[in-house]
């Protein structure tokens, strides 16, 4: 069953998170988002994704830095959390706490998408000294009502502040987008794209487009010479990406604190395999 599966990568997992807890001490911007694994076999567990190439997925939640470092990884099998102490924050909430556990109280901001984003969640991570930025949906509890008869045109926004510490902001850019901050105000400021051309975006915004990049980064890292083959076996396939993620973390790591010498992915995963077979 599920647990048998659980089993077989607990102790990997645990040991990942834990390691990268006690060897490194991250930036204050974290962004929390998922990951997929391809898997075609039938496990309970597995995400059907429609008009994708890769349809069957195994969905897996990271904590990340903007790099692309994984500080905390989960993974989704088949049934929801639920916080007790916060049953209101759901199940998408309680991920969120779980990856930032050992964050907490610390000043730290996370940057979140609309799947996890509420105003309850960002309230009571503000309690907890965590800031909190993110597209939210607009039918989420305490939104839909604060801006259900306010249209605007390209470039305008319209602000709502909630109890003096959430700040909603709706901005039409070509398309509606509603962002919600515990930290960053949505004054208009100058923004650069990769290709340096300068707009003028909410401040708020520009901030998410800066620091939610990090699961992606490290996916990108992961394609250029992944382990992965053809299996059978989830677990099998679950553990080789838990080495990717462990792999990536050290390369970061060691560029972070060995600034004289530059390595190349390749040239350092070389490295670790020859120290491996000493």
């Amino acid at each position: 069953g599920v647990f048998q599966e659980i089993r077989k990568f607990s102790n990997l997992l645990k040991y990942s998170n834990d390691t990268t807890y006690k060897l490194y001490n991250p930036s204050k911007n974290l962004s929390v988002d998922e990951a997929m694994l391809n898997f075609r076999r039938f496990v309970s567990y597995r995400q059907y994704i429609a008009n994708k190439k890769h349809a069957h997925r195994i969905k897996m939640y990271s904590l990340c830095e903007p790099t692309g470092l994984v500080l905390c990884l989960d993974f989704y099998m088949g049934h929801s959390k639920m916080n007790f102490e916060y049953a209101e924050i759901g199940h998408s909430g309680t991920v969120v706490f779980e990856l930032l556990e050992n964050y907490l109280y610390e000043g730290r901001s996370v940057f979140i998408d609309n799947y996890y984003s509420s105003i309850v969640l960002a309230q009571i991570l503000y309690q907890k000294k965590t800031f909190v930025t993110g597209t939210i949906r607009k039918n989420r509890k305490g939104v839909k009502d604060l801006f259900n008869e306010i249209k605007l045109s390209p470039g305008q926004k319209f602000t709502k502040t909630i109890e003096g510490m959430v700040e909603i902001c709706y901005w039409n850019d070509k398309k509606d987008i509603y962002i919600l901050s515990t930290e960053f105000p949505s004054h208009f400021a100058d923004s650069k794209n990769s290709r340096g051309t300068v707009s003028k975006k909410p401040l708020s915004v520009s901030s998410y487009n800066s620091f939610m990049g990090g699961v992606d980064a490290s996916d990108q890292k992961i394609c250029y010479y992944t382990p992965e083959r053809k299996t059978y076996d989830c677990s099998k396939k679950i553990i080789f990406r838990i080495i990717d993620y462990m792999m990536i973390n050290l390369y970061l790591m060691y560029s972070n604190y060995n600034s004289s010498e530059k390595l190349s992915l390749l040239e350092f995963r070389k490295r670790v395999v020859e120290r491996l077979l000493e």
